[in-house]
């Protein structure tokens, strides 16, 4: 899958006015590839320079084992740019074992084993590092109909905060957003509509 990411952005970088910044975003395994495209064709080039924001959302990063590959920061305040956004959403109480282990046995882009190293959240409500923000704060979730293929935009559906201890981004008591809320109060699927 990685061959047809990367053959695709080679063809993008060659149509694309070279003047115009971009933004790159995927979720779940398309932020894996993301990540592993800004690591191998993005840092350390003049591309670098053209990135708005990039979004892998729903695959979790590590602040030491992966960051540093992406030559990126952190978005850290709102307005910033050339940097990551990042999340994974449980709601509460949650119950993300399964999902730190795997995060914890999965190499990082350096190559070493990721452990309980920090993950990066960036909560979409604040558009900060780590941090909290009440339900008032959320402007819009669409909360999709059974079959995914439309939504309705509901202001006020969750709050959000990003969690020291573990590093997701926990959505308070469990929304009804449907039926593909994965084990442990994992909303993976909802990632991004939430």
């Amino acid at each position: 899958a990685y061959a047809d990411v990367a053959a695709a952005f080679s063809v993008f970088v060659a149509e694309v006015d070279p003047a115009l910044p971009i933004v790159l975003a995927g979720h779940s395994q398309g932020a894996y590839h993301l990540n592993r495209l800004l690591a191998e064709r993005v840092a350390g080039t003049a591309l670098a320079q053209r990135v708005a924001v990039a979004y892998p959302i729903g695959w979790p990063i590590s602040v030491d084992h992966d960051m540093p590959a992406l030559a990126l920061p952190a978005c850290a305040a709102p307005g910033d740019a050339g940097c990551v956004v990042s999340w994974a959403s449980f709601a509460e109480p949650a119950e993300p074992g399964q999902f730190l282990a795997r995060y914890a046995a999965i190499p990082g882009l350096d190559g070493e084993a990721r452990g309980n190293s920090p993950i990066l959240c960036v909560n979409p409500l604040t558009a900060t590092i780590g941090g909290e923000a009440p339900i008032s704060a959320n402007l819009g979730t669409l909360v999709p109909d059974d079959d995914l293929a439309s939504g309705t935009l509901v202001a006020g559906a969750v709050p959000a905060r990003c969690d020291p201890a573990s590093g997701l981004l926990l959505i308070g008591d469990p929304p009804e957003l449907g039926p593909f809320v994965l084990p442990g109060n994992n909303y993976h699927v909802y990632d991004i509509p939430l």
